[in-house]
């Protein structure tokens, strides 16, 4: 994808420079052709949307513990500290997990519920290039800030 990005990059600087036209080929024969002159900016996303650039899917270890994730296209679950039925219910959009987190009792008690509980905070967790998830999560509605880390088995 990166040298699709920079194939086009090249292009379009080539044709700002030579021409005033643009011409894309798609990987289905089509041509697309714009003028350079209509052209305010050009954005590259990898992996954004329902479709994951990544599969969380497996077994990993949260504070000496078992846990386990699966991923549904975008849709995150892991199950974790099965003693308190530890879950955490996100979405993954490039390599960032951010969702919620929910346990039967915790530090603090929200006022309001997730997934039927009133113990919960939000979650952010960045896909390390080892496979491991490391990342930051809070108490209800605060902002994250205590470290926590999945590490894949």
């Amino acid at each position: 994808m990166k040298k699709i990005f920079m194939t086009l990059a090249i292009i379009f600087s080539v044709s700002c420079a030579f021409a005033a036209t643009m011409v894309i080929t798609l990987t289905n024969g089509k041509v697309i052709t714009i003028s350079t002159d209509e052209i305010e900016s050009i954005s590259f996303n990898e992996g954004y949307g329902s479709v994951s650039s990544v599969n969380l899917t497996g077994n990993y270890i949260n504070s000496g513990q078992p846990a386990y994730a699966s991923q549904q296209g975008s849709n995150v679950v892991i199950d974790y500290n099965y003693a308190e039925h530890g879950k955490v219910i996100g979405k993954v959009k490039g390599k960032v997990l951010q969702g919620f987190w929910i346990e039967d009792a915790s530090g603090v008690r929200c006022s309001s519920q997730k997934d039927g509980r009133y113990f919960w905070g939000k979650i952010v967790l960045e896909v390390q290039s080892n496979g491991d998830l490391y990342g930051k999560w809070g108490y209800c509605e605060d902002n994250v800030s205590a470290d926590i880390t999945f590490s894949r088995q």
